[in-house]
Parts: C-alpha cells; sequence; structure tokens
C-alpha cells in the first residue's frame, strides 16, 4: 500500500510539474492560429482565403476518394458538396446531396465532417472582422 501511495505521489507531482507547460503550448498553438487565419479578427482576405482552401481542398479530397467507387460523384457535384458542407448549418446536405451522402466512403465522411467543423469556425472569423471594420468606423 505503500508503494502505491508513492507512486500516486510520484504520478500527481508529475502532472502538476508538466501540466503548465502542455497548457501554455495549448494556449499558443490557439494564438497562432487565430493570427494565421484571422490577424486577430481584423482581416477579411485571411478567412475567405482559408474558407476558399478548405472548399476546393475538401471537394478534392472527396473527388479522389470517391473516384475508384462505382458511383463516382462529378466535379461539381463534389464542388457543391463540399461547399454545402462547409455551410452545413444552412441544411443544403440534407436537402440537396442526400444522395450522394448516402453514399460517401468512410474517408469521404471524415473530409464531411471535418468540413463541418471549420466551415462556421471560419465564417465566425470573417463576420468578426466585418464587426470590428464597423465598429471602428
Amino acid at each position: 500500500l505503500k508503494c502505491w501511495n508513492t507512486l500516486c505521489n510520484q504520478i500527481v507531482n508529475r502532472v502538476r510539474h508538466v501540466a503548465p507547460k502542455v497548457r501554455d503550448y495549448a494556449v499558443s498553438i490557439g494564438s497562432t492560429l487565430f493570427r494565421w487565419l484571422s490577424n486577430y479578427g481584423w482581416s477579411i482576405n485571411h478567412p475567405i482565403f482559408a474558407l476558399a482552401v478548405a472548399w476546393v481542398c475538401g471537394a478534392l479530397a472527396i473527388y479522389l476518394f470517391e473516384s475508384g467507387s462505382s458511383d463516382s460523384l462529378s466535379v461539381g457535384k463534389c464542388l457543391g458538396l463540399s461547399l454545402s458542407n462547409l455551410f452545413s448549418f444552412l441544411g443544403l446536405g440534407s436537402n440537396v446531396f442526400l444522395d450522394e451522402l448516402a453514399v460517401l466512403s468512410p474517408m469521404s465522411e471524415l473530409t464531411v465532417g471535418l468540413q463541418a467543423f471549420v466551415g462556421p469556425i471560419v465564417l465566425f472569423f470573417v463576420l468578426l472582422a466585418f464587426r470590428n471594420r464597423m465598429r471602428v468606423s
């Protein structure tokens, strides 16, 4: 029992020593991403460029992952599906691309999920930049 208590104390002390470093590293990664994606909420071009990159890269990924299947999608459908995933909160994917979403491969589903996560965040950065510009004027 004493050995177990000593081991637990060593683990707790190690976590207390490492946790602030991990927290600082996570904060610096978040701050760096915020700077790159939105210039701290002031750039309109950075998030629009990030949306365009996410749109085209997502469409390319879906096209490449689905090109080997029997139900391969055209480039136009991949671009439309990618755009509807970026703005998934509008409901376009569930209404317009219902058949395409049903036959996606697992990697395409991962791409769809990532786009559904990234799209609203980057759109928030665009709207934040507009808000900051209007507030100062």
